[in-house]
């Protein structure tokens, strides 16, 4: 198979994985000469490959990641444990947004490494995704040595894998629903003690504002008590209009929406 004593042709290694029946979707460069490619197994299960042995390459890759050597782990230990199988010979790949973003390798389950796009790395903090998906990682010797074998244990650990995210999205829901809640009781608070409050200050700026304006036709010095009183009610009404204007901004949730409603359509072509 080899073409050299050293390297391997990339060709040749895509063309073993289409015998065997995995359909190539993308190739992803770790760095360092590592690549894993993206496959989707015969069981229609997409996978990721890791091509451990050296590669002389002639595919261009699709995406080329970064490994961010101190940073925590940028999925939830939670999914991390519900994505990962029971085999010794699988690890796994998390894809988080627009690109891997762990990986949980094989007789590693709790070493886990934190990556992003390299073109989109600028050094600052990485924020936490807001989408993962988990997928099985293979090595691609192992795949070539027991293609039958590895084929049944990533149905296996698909099976497993999806059961547990299907349950953690229900549980994700929940606090989701939980949380509309509490804002809608939170929000109708917030419209009660708020239009109480604008009253209260309107009326007593208006009285102290009338006094100000007799004493001042009357060409008198404006007392200082009375100049700091006024001073500290402008004070509070500006605090009131600004608390109004950042919590009922809504450009936010009108974004949220129209990402439900893309999501339900979606759903019910399902």
């Amino acid at each position: 198979m080899a073409a050299t004593e050293d390297f391997f042709p990339e060709d040749e290694i895509d063309e073993e994985l289409i015998k065997l029946g995995y359909k190539l979707i993308s190739n992803v460069d770790l760095g360092n000469d590592h690549r894993y490619k993206k496959v989707r197994s015969p069981a229609g299960i997409v996978v990721f490959i890791d091509v451990d042995r050296p590669v002389k390459t002639l595919v261009k890759s699709d995406l080329t990641m970064v490994r961010l050597v101190d940073s925590s782990p940028l999925v939830p230990p939670s999914v991390i444990r519900g994505a990962e199988g029971n085999s010794p010979d699988l690890g796994t790949v998390f894809e988080c947004d627009d690109g891997i973003c762990s990986i949980s390798r094989e007789g590693h389950r709790r070493n886990i490494e934190s990556y992003t796009i390299s073109s989109k790395y600028t050094g600052e903090t990485i924020k936490p995704p807001k989408s993962v998906i988990a997928y099985p990682l293979v090595k691609y010797s192992v795949l070539i040595e027991s293609p039958v074998l590895v084929l049944n244990i990533i149905i296996d650990t698909h099976r497993e894998s999806r059961l547990t995210a299907f349950t953690f999205c229900g549980q994700n829901l929940d606090r989701y629903n939980e949380t509309l809640n509490r804002l809608n009781q939170v929000s109708r608070e917030f419209d009660k003690i708020i239009k109480a409050k604008q009253k209260v200050i309107w009326d007593q700026q208006n009285q102290i504002l009338n006094q100000i304006e007799k004493i001042n036709r009357r060409n008198e010095k404006i007392p200082l008590d009375i100049t700091e009183r006024a001073s500290s009610l402008n004070d509070k009404a500006l605090s009131l209009l600004s608390d109004c204007s950042e919590i009922s901004y809504t450009q936010d949730l009108l974004e949220h929406i129209s990402i439900l409603e893309q999501v339900i359509s979606s759903l019910r072509k399902l």
